[in-house]
């Protein structure tokens, strides 16, 4: 009898973030909260055609960028497939600063594995982001799963939106800071800081 196709995260549903013990045991790579969720779903799943089918389907998830976007800045090196990624700084009052990823791949596994990062670093710190230890993706059996190329470019693409993280960071500090030494100059510092940002998109 035929298996029926993986749907969303239907081969996953049996594990759930309430199953992490709080002492960080279960999270030696240092994985964002969300990446350790999805982390644990992959390496559950012994078959690699049901995580190739999951990535698939993640690949779906993903909203297409804005031309302005795909630019050689946010393009990740080494890839088989060409892949962009872009970064945003968000300010959720709490005093610190959270990223948002955005990117898009030709290539539908690759743009599954482009998925699964960008869900699994998107609303975290940039001190969380960097923590994220690369050799995850071994763990989880993703490694396997997909073309040595491929697992190059994950990786790559893993550096890049660390590197990106960084950067947005440092533009919303220097801009907040601006603001802060020359109140009469927020407003231009916000309007350059957008204009920046859709300048990179």
């Amino acid at each position: 009898m035929r298996s029926r196709p993986v749907s969303c995260w239907q081969s996953f549903a049996a594990l759930s973030s309430s199953e992490l013990n709080d002492n960080g045991e279960e999270n030696p790579m240092r994985l964002t909260p969300e990446l350790l969720k999805i982390a644990n779903a992959f390496a559950s799943v012994k078959d690699d055609r049901v995580r190739s089918r999951q990535l698939l389907h993640m690949a779906t998830q993903l909203t297409p960028l804005e031309p302005t976007q795909l630019i050689p800045e946010n393009k990740v090196p080494g890839c088989l497939s060409t892949v962009h990624v872009d970064a945003t700084a968000v300010e959720k009052g709490d005093g610190q600063v959270y990223v948002e990823f955005v990117g898009d791949s030709d290539g539908l596994l690759t743009k599954g594995l482009a998925a699964l990062l960008i869900r699994g670093l998107s609303n975290n710190t940039v001190d969380a982001i960097q923590n994220v230890d690369p050799a995850f993706i071994k763990s989880t059996g993703i490694a396997a799963t997909v073309a040595p190329g491929r697992s190059n470019g994950f990786l790559n693409m893993l550096n890049l939106m660390k590197k990106k993280a960084k950067e947005v960071e440092a533009e919303y500090e220097a801009s907040a800071k601006e603001s802060d030494e020359d109140p009469s100059s927020a407003c231009r510092s916000i309007f350059r800081h957008s204009a920046n940002h859709h300048t990179r998109h």
